[in-house]
């Protein structure tokens, strides 16, 4: 059976109850491709700008941000407030990545999927 976004997102609650570490990164990085696939479902249906030479998950934050519908504009951002987190936390290992860190992640998602589900 195939998985879905909203496989992802449980997994990374559940890392989030751990008090290590490395699963608190792990779940941010799933929160973020939670997001990232369900939103891709989104772009592909809003499919308003060319890809061009943008990567996969630029160009899914870029098609929200040059909407011209104001709250699909404001997913764009917060996709790249969560991606750059999902960055940090699987590779900027050096720093310290606490569980705040990720419960923000989560939230932020949350508002995400709170946001786009009603043009589904």
């Amino acid at each position: 059976m195939a998985i879905t976004y909203l496989d992802f997102f449980q997994s990374a609650k559940d890392l989030l109850e751990s008090k290590n570490e490395v699963n608190h990164r792990n779940a941010t990085s799933r929160a973020y491709y939670a997001v990232y696939h369900r939103a891709k479902e989104l772009s592909k249906i809003l499919n308003s700008i060319p890809r061009g030479t943008m990567g996969a998950h630029q160009y899914v934050s870029e098609t929200f941000i040059k909407s011209t519908d104001r709250e699909l504009k404001g997913v764009g951002y917060m996709l790249r407030q969560c991606h750059a987190r999902r960055v940090d936390a699987d590779y900027e290992i050096e720093d310290i990545h606490e569980k705040r860190d990720t419960e923000t992640q989560i939230l932020e998602i949350q508002k995400i999927f709170d946001r786009i589900e009603k043009f589904f």
